[in-house]
């Protein structure tokens, strides 16, 4: 037997098992790398890919810097609250909060009463316009348009509030300047159908309906709300001598007569009025001082304010409740049930949205404890809000 040759063989087949035995550790470490570099390719395709996302879209760029609502829970919210926050709408609901928008401008909210429609402004550097969408942020249409190559013919819209019925939008504008020729310093109060959409102001002034002209060099009127169809109420504005801000208080405009009623005193400094939805009581803020504003409830007494003289017809004022009484407050509105009021307050240097129950015993208003539905959120304190 040829002893060297079978060694020669056993010695190739060892060879050859070591040589597969190598190929399958080679093979084993190259799947594992090549498992390694896919995942981590692609880690950074799907980084990259939001990165590009983001760039190439900027609602989900601010959707992802935009700061959340943070909400104490302190209370379940019943319906759905609507409030602006870092100009884009926001809603609670239950202990919920949820980003509508992120157009980064939306201001000066109003909510039609069916809870379908939104009218709001958006600004930009020489002017502003009236839009509305639909709730979820929808269908946006400009309804004004005010831009012009000509500067000093831009104009300027504000706070809008529907009619009840939901068919008109009232709102604010120096649009009289275009009518005029002559630079009117107030915001006057017009009307427009709530379906229109107009592609220039030329054609779109003959549309509008001026109710209010505002006292000159007050800046004008503000805080438009309809306690229903036949009336209007807003803030009015007026310098007297000596005085370093415009006092105002609260009016009443007849459709019927075209004239405005006093409903707050003269000088009393009250503003922001909102009506309970009995028309019974009528929310307001009082501006106390240079920097507070305070919350008050007053009765709200239709044909008192319609039928009598100025001095006669503030009793109701008289009777005035306070619920918040320091600090700066701001935009109340009422529960569908009126048994709530939720506002604006300064809390810890941020503008967050506070809570007071309202119950009425012994022919008297009594009101719970200041509770907070959110917390260090800086929510809008100048645009109203609307709980349905």
């Amino acid at each position: 037997m040829d002893f060297s040759k079978e060694n020669k063989i056993s010695n190739t087949r060892n060879s050859n098992t070591i040589n597969i035995k190598e190929s399958k550790k080679r093979k084993f470490k190259f799947r594992y790398i090549l498992l390694i570099l896919v995942v981590i390719i692609a880690y950074y395709i799907i980084k990259y890919n939001v990165i590009i996302s983001d760039i190439l879209n900027p609602k989900q760029l601010s959707s992802t810097i935009s700061k959340n609502v943070t909400l104490t829970n302190q209370y379940s919210l019943n319906g759905e609250l609507y409030f602006v926050k870092n100009n884009n709408l926001w809603r609670i609901a239950g202990v919920t909060s949820r980003q509508i928008t992120h157009t980064n401008n939306v201001s000066d909210i109003a909510v039609s009463k069916n809870g379908k429609k939104v009218s709001y402004i958006s600004f930009h550097t020489n002017y502003s316009n009236l839009h509305q969408m639909n709730i979820n942020g929808e269908n946006n249409i400009r309804i004004t348009n005010w831009a012009n190559p000509n500067i000093n013919n831009n104009a300027w819209s504000a706070t809008p509030a529907y009619s009840p019925n939901g068919q008109y939008i009232s709102y604010l504008s120096n649009i009289n300047k275009l009518i005029t020729g002559v630079p009117i310093a107030g915001l006057g109060v017009w009307m427009i159908p709530s379906n229109a959409s107009f592609s220039s102001y030329i054609s779109q002034i003959y549309n509008e309906t001026n109710l209010i002209v505002p006292t000159s060099y007050t800046g004008g009127d503000a805080d438009l709300t309809w306690p229903n169809n036949n009336y209007l109420l807003y803030t009015y504005y007026i310098y007297y001598t000596n005085t370093p801000q415009p006092n105002s208080q609260i009016m009443l405009y007849d459709f019927s007569t075209q004239q405005s009623y006093p409903v707050t005193p003269v000088s009393s400094n009250t503003m922001e009025p909102r009506l309970s939805p009995n028309g019974k009581y009528l929310a307001y803020t009082r501006r106390v001082g240079n920097n507070n504003n305070y919350l008050y409830i007053m009765d709200f007494n239709l044909n008192s304010i319609l039928n009598n003289t100025e001095n006669s017809s503030f009793n109701t004022y008289k009777t005035t409740s306070q619920l918040v009484n320091s600090g700066v407050n701001s935009q109340p509105t009422w529960s569908p049930k009126g048994n709530h009021l939720a506002f604006i307050s300064l809390n810890n240097n941020s503008f967050d949205i506070a809570l007071k129950s309202i119950k009425y015993k012994n022919n008297k208003l009594v009101f719970g404890h200041l509770l907070y539905l959110t917390i260090s959120s800086n929510v809008d304190s100048t645009s109203k809000m609307y709980w349905l």
